[in-house]
């Protein structure tokens, strides 16, 4: 009876994590041609013809130092690849000992000749304890991409693996098929710069880098009225004007107009969406996080996403998930997991 019903559990999850996870995966498959190692990927954009990355046909098996990639020929904008090592060695200063106390192993894949222009989170389908970022060199090389832009897209993937919930199933293909847990992309948004850009911008002088910086009003104002520290709220500042970069890189990718901090997505879900949000809401969510005085050091739960954030439950009024994704409420544990 046991055995069936961690069967029962193992089909009827693999079919709420094939939903809700659709998005994901249905336009990922040069991904897992990729990292045919990976368990599942998660992106940080849906990916489309023109960001498919290039793979070689070639019989070599995947290792981590020989991908087989053929860059495509492209005018260089964006960061140069310095800056892509630079910002890449602060996350992994940063986050490697944050992995390691949640028992996990931070693995950043560079892949700057790769001229997709994305990034991806995944664990490993041997060992899911090995979570591994990819960032690609299209990323860096966007014509709307910064520094700080493209620090937010690692954040991004970060959050994946630790940004708390809300999450969604990930179905991990093994000889013992069973699940992990990951954030979906609206929370991946929000840690990005609730928690993650806190943490490697802190590395920096931000005072001095953003003195003389042109700046949103909208955004200096309500960064005022979120922080007092001057520290605080030069970091609150810099996440507003990379939460703006990463809206212009989404509505490129997608063809829409580019997002405001004047028009705030005004939808309101009718329950929590983990599909990527559209352009005008992933930097409302990169903003809000941005505005939540929450401190980075307090970590996000896996089963309550009151915990650790600003939340409408605790009669936060700053800094809330945006509705145009989340559906408040704790989401209930349907079933339990198998192992």
């Amino acid at each position: 009876m046991k055995n069936m019903v961690v069967f029962l559990n193992i089909v009827v999850l693999s079919i709420i994590s094939n939903g809700l996870a659709q998005a994901h995966t249905s336009n990922n498959s040069s991904l897992k041609q990729l990292f045919p190692q990976a368990a599942e990927i998660s992106s940080c954009f849906p990916e489309t013809n023109e960001q498919r990355p290039i793979i070689q046909n070639t019989e070599d098996s995947f290792s981590e130092h020989s991908l087989g990639f053929v860059a495509q020929p492209q005018k260089q904008t964006g960061i140069s690849k310095a800056a892509f090592n630079r910002i890449l060695d602060k996350v992994a200063r940063v986050y490697k000992p944050i992995f390691r106390k949640h028992g996990l192993k931070l693995q950043v894949d560079r892949l700057w000749d790769n001229s997709s222009v994305n990034a991806a989170a995944f664990p490993l389908r041997d060992d899911t304890r090995v979570r591994v970022i990819a960032m690609f060199g299209g990323m860096a090389r966007h014509e709307e991409i910064t520094e700080d832009g493209f620090l937010l897209v690692a954040c991004h993937e970060i959050g994946h693996h630790l940004g708390g919930s809300p999450q969604r199933p990930l179905l991990v293909p093994s000889q013992r098929p069973h699940f992990i847990m990951v954030s979906n992309e609206g929370q991946s948004d929000y840690f990005a710069t609730l928690k993650c850009a806190r943490k490697v911008f802190a590395l920096d002088n931000n005072v001095s880098l953003m003195r003389g910086k042109k700046v949103s009003r909208i955004a200096l104002e309500k960064c005022q009225n979120s922080f007092s520290d001057r520290e605080d709220l030069a970091i609150c500042v810099r996440s507003a004007m990379a939460s703006q970069i990463m809206g212009n890189v989404g509505a490129a990718l997608s063809r829409t107009s580019k997002p405001n901090f004047a028009t705030p997505d005004k939808r309101a879900v009718g329950f929590t969406d983990n599909r990527h949000p559209q352009p005008q809401c992933r930097m409302d969510s990169y903003f809000a996080g941005a505005l939540c005085p929450i401190s980075d050091n307090v970590d996000l739960s896996e089963s309550d996403a009151s915990v650790g954030a600003c939340s409408r439950q605790h009669g936060d009024t700053k800094g809330l998930r945006p509705l145009c994704w989340y559906k408040p409420g704790r989401a209930p544990l349907l079933f339990a997991q198998a192992n």
